[in-house]
């Protein structure tokens, strides 16, 4: 993830000044991962499945 990506969601989801590790800043840079995650593995339109016999 890029570092700007992340100090953007931290001053975002904090709950203090200094906070970097709180439940609601730690799930906002998960869900950012799962997100890009996500739409890293979506096939693409060229992409077909071979089935093993």
């Amino acid at each position: 993830m890029f570092a700007e990506k992340k100090t953007e969601l931290v001053q975002k989801f904090r709950t203090h000044e200094t906070d970097t590790g709180s439940p609601e800043v730690q799930v906002a840079i998960l869900s950012e991962r799962i997100a890009g995650l996500t739409e890293h593995f979506r096939p693409t339109p060229t992409t077909t499945t071979v089935v093993a016999a």
